[in-house]
């Protein structure tokens, strides 16, 4: 533990931030975005599977429109713009550490930006 406390202190760790750390926001899983994708064009729900990835079902989405993004942009605009957060805390307490200077993230939101 030691060794990993003196390496944040001189400021050679990078944070990498793995995908659900922002569900305590009240933001989306990836699964919980796939379902509201697929959700979002009912009359494509028979076409698409649950059980792929999300990037496969938002291809899949694209696809079956003849390449058209509308029902997708429309609803990622709808869930990213939300701006009244359950709870930052977790957030604004990685923001406190001053030797964090880079993080990486497989996040889709910007929570780790405000």
């Amino acid at each position: 533990m030691e060794k990993l406390f003196k390496l944040i202190r001189e400021e050679n760790v990078v944070l990498f931030v793995g995908a659900g750390f922002s569900m305590y926001t009240g933001l989306l899983s990836g699964n919980k975005l796939k379902e509201e994708l697929i959700n979002s064009v009912p009359d494509l729900r028979e076409d698409l599977n649950y059980n792929d990835s999300l990037s496969k079902v938002a291809d899949d989405i694209i696809n079956l429109q003849n390449g058209s993004r509308n029902d997708i942009n429309n609803l990622l605009k709808k869930l990213f713009n939300k701006t009244n957060f359950d709870n930052l805390e977790t957030h604004q307490k990685l923001a406190s550490i001053p030797h964090i200077n880079s993080i990486i993230t497989t996040n889709y939101d910007k929570t780790l930006e405000i």
